[in-house]
């Protein structure tokens, strides 16, 4: 039936995009940055004053039918650049505009958010974006998976058991691993089976950025976004050949060497990328470094390959393929060591999506990914016999469509739906395989009442949105969301030459469907419940960005959030099963400051959070605690200074005392680290060369963010890449 659907719907689109071409004439082009060449997506195109037109799309290109209506221009317009108008003889089918920037300001664009690209000051949320693999923040390649390159980001909280080969979860606003979407080019990549995602397994082989959407996002993306977003975008392929070679070392036997090759085309580009890491993890764990963490060694080796190209002008194919495999040791806490555990991942995802923008009514983006997990983990000499030993295997294959409508330059409509379907077979389920299908169907409305007519002038964007999720095994949901965004262009005064204001603000319900260790887990003392229901969350948000250029340029962030969780799953008090009693209370705010010199070689930006994250439960004992492992204080501090010939690198982070136990009777202190990078980067024609060296840990801290975990003391990493 939703096939049926979904076909009836493209069906009508391509007739009346047929209807259209027939009766007028087909503007097109591509807007892009006069300076940099890249494309500018959102960019408002249209004829003045009848107000008939498009917004660019990812690529920075637009396409709609003129009707010969009495229009006497054609202007193009983006916050943060120049006004364009073209008089009607200056146009023609195949428009390249080039916009001047009016000045460096902090215009990331991401497409999270809202399914679809936009500058990041203008979307109803608040975002983040965290570069990775940035010749300009070499910084970020010295990371080794997901949870180092996200520890320092806003309100995010890395709960790490270990070295590089540790488990880390991630908790964003207060909310679980299990209650945050971890997204891949658009892949879901929570494991069905446990609801959550082991960000030590997740290198950034391939990925150049991450963006971050704090706050409920399940009216976008359904199960599992009571907290946020987080999306691991691929980097875009070069024209022409390239190629790289990468290699680390560091404390603790850490080696980690990386190839990667490309070639580009007009039409078609590709690249693949092996990876192999290895580590002994035997950092010590007192002061005095004669006791060292033991079986804690890991190996990983990744093979990422990625594709694209046009199938014709108007339709693009990427293909996408990782494969990992992590061998590591599992040692345990302090408390309970496991000296000869082992465990064994096997991963295997690809991807190939479809982009047709076909006209203003027709931009259809379609998905479809396949992903095999098999997890072997083994112990024979447990702390609490006897041994132990567990296989799971997870299939997960996920189909997506969409299709984004330009009704007119300030209405959008999208439309989609979504199928998975899930297969595990675990030990943890006495062998028997269990299923589960998801059906899903979403729309998004964005409505632009005031078009950017001249430069100061406010534009507003009311977009609401709904989803509905049917699971096979968990029931039905529907996720409703009401967000606004208020911005304006601030024009040149005697004391700014230039700025922009953003208020946003949302309210809106998520869920996360119970995993299906939660339904159906067994064994002789411990089983799931096949009744429990979905948690649901309530959550309302409203924050600022505020950009100025005085004396260098200025970004200044403030957002407020207060958000409910209920039916939270959780043990029954004899701790034999499950069951949804229980409820959070989460709230905070948030505060940012980043500021970057006229020539762009110094900058900095700090970061606090304070969160209130309490138990709103019936019991007694633990109602109106902190929930744990919830640090109520989070500031960070970065920096990078670019001298003549090196670039010099820093940041400083501290956490705040975290409860350890439910009742808040004990408590881990707070900490405190800083870090410390040199770079060197040598352009040589076409070759160039990077030096990294970094200092983790500089004043050698010993301390612990889980109980019985240690973490390393001072740590060395050096990179060097050699790339063409």
């Amino acid at each position: 039936m939703l096939r049926r659907f979904f076909m009836s719907v493209v069906a009508v689109l391509l007739l009346a995009n047929w209807a259209l071409a027939q009766n007028g004439k087909i503007i097109r082009g591509q807007v892009t940055d006069a300076q940099t060449g890249k494309p500018l997506p959102g960019a408002n195109v249209f004829f003045i004053p009848t107000g008939a037109g498009a917004i660019s799309d990812a690529n920075g290109r637009f396409r709609f039918a003129a009707f010969g209506e009495a229009a006497d221009s054609l202007r193009i317009s983006f916050m943060g650049y120049r006004l364009v108008t073209l008089a009607l003889a200056e146009i023609n089918e195949a428009l390249q505009i080039k916009l001047e920037a009016i000045t460096l300001l902090f215009s990331e664009t991401l497409v999270t958010a809202t399914r679809q690209s936009a500058v990041r000051a203008e979307v109803p949320s608040a975002t983040e974006l965290v570069e990775i693999n940035s010749p300009s923040r070499p910084v970020g390649m010295a990371r080794q998976n997901i949870g180092e390159a996200l520890t320092q980001a806003q309100s995010i909280f890395v709960k790490e058991y270990g070295s590089v080969s540790g488990l880390k979860t991630i908790n964003l606003r207060g909310a679980s691993d299990k209650q945050i979407l971890v997204l891949a080019d658009g892949v879901r990549l929570n494991n069905p089976q446990n609801g959550g995602v082991d960000a030590s397994q997740l290198s950034l082989v391939g990925i150049e950025k991450i963006e971050i959407v704090r706050g409920n996002a399940s009216a976008q993306y359904g199960s599992d976004a009571i907290g946020g977003v987080i999306h691991l975008r691929s980097f875009q392929l070069p024209a022409g050949f390239s190629g790289g070679l990468q290699t680390s070392g560091g404390s603790f036997g850490t080696f980690n060497g990386r190839a990667q090759f490309g070639y580009g085309r007009a039409n078609w580009r590709g690249a693949v990328t092996l990876d192999r890491l290895v580590s002994d993890g035997d950092f010590p764990i007192d002061g005095a470094e004669k006791i060292k963490r033991r079986n804690n060694a890991s190996q990983r080796r990744e093979v990422f390959a990625r594709l694209s190209g046009n199938l014709r002008d108007d339709l693009i194919l990427k293909l996408l393929h990782r494969t990992g495999k992590i061998t590591q040791g599992v040692p345990g806490s302090l408390q309970c060591l496991s000296p000869a555990a082992r465990q064994q991942d096997l991963n295997h995802l690809t991807s190939a999506a479809l982009d047709w923008n076909q006209s203003p009514l027709f931009q259809l983006a379609a998905q479809y990914s396949t992903e095999r997990r098999d997890q072997r983990y083994n112990d024979p000499e447990p702390c609490f016999p006897p041994p132990f030993a567990s296989h799971h295997e997870v299939a997960s294959d996920i189909g997506v469509i969409q299709n984004r409508t330009q009704l007119n330059p300030g209405l959008d409509v999208l439309i989609g739906g979504e199928i998975g379907g899930y297969r595990v077979t675990s030990t943890d389920f006495a062998g028997i395989e269990r299923q589960r299908t998801q059906r899903s169907a979403f729309v998004q409305i964005e409505w632009r009442p005031f078009v950017e007519r001249h430069p100061g002038s406010w534009r507003l964007a009311v977009i609401p949105s709904l989803r509905y999720d049917d699971y096979s095994d968990a029931g039905k949901r529907s996720s409703p969301k009401l967000a606004l965004a208020l911005y304006r262009q601030i024009p040149s005064s005697k004391h700014y030459t230039t700025g922009r204001l953003s208020l946003h603000g949302n309210i809106g319900k998520s869920f996360r469907a119970p995993s299906m260790n939660d339904l159906w887990y067994k064994d002789p003392f411990f089983a799931g419940n096949p009744n429990l229901r979905p948690e649901r969350g309530r959550e309302i948000e409203g924050g600022m960005i505020y950009e100025f250029s005085r004396l260098g340029h200025w970004q200044l962030e403030l957002t407020a959030f207060d958000s409910k969780i209920d039916d939270l799953i959780i043990s029954t008090p004899d701790f034999s099963s499950l069951e949804n009693a229980n409820k959070a209370k989460l709230g905070g705010i948030e505060l940012g400051a980043a500021w970057r010199n006229n020539g762009d070689r110094f900058g900095w930006r700090a970061n606090y959070a304070r969160l209130s994250a309490k138990n709103d439960g019936n019991d007694t004992k633990t109602r109106d605690k902190a929930l744990v492992y919830r640090p109520r204080d989070k500031f960070d501090l970065q920096a990078n200074f670019d001298l003549r010939y090196f670039t010099l690198g820093g940041n400083f982070q501290y956490v705040g005392k975290r409860f350890s136990r439910a009742d808040n009777s004990q408590a881990l202190p707070a900490y405190r680290v800083a870090n410390f990078s040199l770079s060197r980067q040598i352009h040589f024609n076409e070759f160039s060369t990077l030096l990294h060296l970094e200092m983790r840990n500089v004043f050698d801290k010993h301390f612990s963010i889980i109980d019985g975990y240690p973490l390393p003391g001072r740590e060395l990493r050096a990179t060097l890449r050699l790339g063409i």
